[in-house]
C-alpha cells in the first residue's frame, strides 16, 4: 500500500509540474485533458531531441485519453512521424550495410511492423481530417488529409503487394480500434548478431537519412505520464 500511495504522490506532483510548466489550469478538473495535453508535449519535446523511439509512447498515451487531443488528426500526424524516423532509420543501417543476411526474414519481419504502425496512424490522420472531393490546389498546398493519403496509399500498397483493395475498409473502421502496442512485441523484434540489430528492407530509401548508432535498438522502456 505505501507503495502504491507513494507511486499516487508522485503522480500528483508529477501532474502539478507539467500544469505549471504546460501553463494548465491548476483547477480545470479536467484530468483527461490536461493529462492528455502534458503527454503529448513531451512527445513532441522529445521528437524536436530526434528521440522518436522515446516520443512514440507519449503519443500514444496521449491519444488514449478522452480528450480533444485524440480526435486532433494532429496527434497522429506526430506519431506517424515519429514512426517515420525509425523506418528512416533503419532504412540508413540498411543501406550502409549493417545486416546479416542469414536473418534477413527475421528483421523484414520487425521492419513491416513499423510500416504497419505508420499505416495506422496515416489512416487515423485521413478518417479524422478527411479528404476533400476535389484536390487541393498547388498554391493552397495539401491538406492533412491528403498528405497523409499519399503515404498511406504507398505503404499500404507495399504491404498488399501493389493493392489498396480495402483501404477504404480500413479508414473507416481505423478509429473505432486500439493503437497498435509500442514497443513492438517481442516475437517481432530482431535478435541481434554482436552488439548490432539485425534489420533488413526492401523498401529502403536513399537519400538525407538519419545515422543509426551500432547499438541501437528499436525497444524501449519509457515511463510516461498516466
Amino acid at each position: 500500500m505505501s507503495s502504491y500511495e507513494g507511486a499516487s504522490r508522485d503522480r500528483v506532483k508529477a501532474l502539478a509540474a507539467a500544469k505549471k510548466y504546460l501553463a494548465c489550469s491548476p483547477d480545470s478538473g479536467d484530468q483527461e485533458k490536461d493529462l492528455a495535453r502534458v503527454n503529448l508535449a513531451v512527445g513532441q519535446m522529445l521528437s524536436v531531441k530526434n528521440l522518436s523511439n522515446d516520443a512514440i509512447p507519449y503519443f500514444i498515451r496521449a491519444a488514449s485519453y478522452n480528450s480533444t487531443v485524440k480526435t486532433s488528426p494532429k496527434t497522429y500526424v506526430a506519431l506517424a512521424n515519429a514512426y517515420m524516423a525509425i523506418y528512416e532509420e533503419l532504412a540508413e543501417a540498411y543501406r550502409i550495410g549493417k545486416v546479416d543476411d542469414r536473418q534477413s526474414l527475421a528483421a523484414l519481419e520487425n521492419i513491416n511492423a513499423v510500416i504497419d504502425r505508420m499505416i495506422d496512424a496515416y489512416a487515423r490522420v485521413v478518417a479524422l481530417a478527411g479528404v476533400p472531393p476535389k484536390p487541393s490546389s498547388p498554391h493552397s498546398g495539401l491538406n492533412l488529409g491528403e498528405w497523409a493519403m499519399g503515404s498511406l496509399t504507398e505503404f499500404y500498397r507495399y504491404r498488399h503487394k501493389g493493392s489498396d483493395a480495402g483501404l477504404r475498409e480500413l479508414i473507416a473502421r481505423i478509429l473505432f480500434e486500439p493503437l497498435p502496442a509500442w514497443p513492438i512485441p517481442p516475437a517481432s523484434v530482431p535478435r541481434k548478431v554482436g552488439s548490432r540489430t539485425t534489420i533488413s528492407l526492401e523498401m529502403c530509401r536513399k537519400g538525407s537519412l538519419t545515422h543509426l548508432n551500432d547499438d541501437a535498438s528499436i525497444t524501449l522502456g519509457t515511463n510516461v505520464v498516466s
